[in-house]
């Protein structure tokens, strides 16, 4: 069904603002999913589809028309103006459509996961960068990882930058963020899964000469500092060799050069 919503205090306004923030976002079950590319990716997931916005004018475009005939049979969408829209979504230019999206579908439980045989985990403590956070999923789904785990005072994925960053790939790659770090070590434990940390440290392996073809886990720590002591370790630190004169890669791009070696070894 579609309707109109012409004032900001209605409460599926207010509602959708709220999302800006994660509080809200864990309150509600629910995140915003904006742009008309992210937007065909949510109709395609299966996950449940809440409601959402569109303008008249973004509605004259032939993607989002048909999207909205798509959205007609799942939900309600309401048109509202283009300085609603603004209001509502998170980016500087609005494609013209925002939907609001439940969270059950991440509802993904570790012990599931790493019950699997040779499962490839991908940890990341205290990484606060959505793009960066947004990119690595993406990289994940990319390489057919089993899941994605965040602790500690990493950047909730649900985030609206993470969730663009993704790409869609937040509607296919399990992504846990209800386990403290303790939790994350003691099922590593419980399943005798192999712990590899990302590190700035000559002293560890390179990365290319480790065995990711069976269980794995690999970490990567904080954009500035790197992983905490107590992980370091627990684990087994590998490092990516390097020339020139940069002192590190982008956490994301170091997640993504060791994500395609395990890919590597695994086809």
């Amino acid at each position: 069904m579609r309707a109109s919503i012409k004032s900001a205090t209605n409460p599926k306004i207010k509602l959708a603002i709220s999302l800006h923030q994660k509080k809200h976002r864990e309150k509600a079950g629910m995140f915003l999913v904006e742009g008309i590319r992210m937007v065909e990716m949510a109709i395609r997931s299966g996950w449940k589809i809440e409601y959402g916005f569109y303008t008249m004018e973004a509605a004259r475009e032939s993607r989002i028309e048909s999207a909205l005939l798509e959205l007609d049979p799942v939900c309600n969408m309401y048109e509202v103006s283009t300085l609603l829209l603004q209001r509502i979504g998170e980016t500087q230019t609005p494609q013209g459509i925002v939907l609001v999206v439940k969270l059950e579908a991440v509802a993904v439980e570790l012990k599931a996961i790493m019950g699997k045989e040779s499962p490839l985990l991908v940890a990341l403590e205290n990484v606060q960068d959505p793009g960066n956070v947004g990119t690595i999923i993406r990289t994940a789904d990319a390489v057919g990882a089993d899941g994605v785990i965040l602790f500690g005072n990493s950047v909730d994925p649900f985030c609206s930058k993470a969730v663009r960053a993704t790409m869609g790939s937040i509607f296919h790659m399990p992504v846990i963020t209800n386990l403290t770090k303790g939790d994350f070590l003691r099922e590593l434990d419980v399943h005798g899964i192999p712990l590899y940390a990302a590190a700035i440290d000559m002293t560890a392996g390179t990365f290319f000469h480790q065995d990711f073809s069976k269980a794995s886990a690999i970490i990567f720590g904080n954009e500035a500092n790197g992983l905490s002591d107590d992980i370091l370790a627990r684990s087994k630190s590998i490092y990516i060799p390097m020339q020139g004169h940069a002192e590190s890669f982008n956490v994301a791009v170091a997640a993504g050069i060791i994500m395609y070696e395990a890919f590597r070894q695994r086809l």
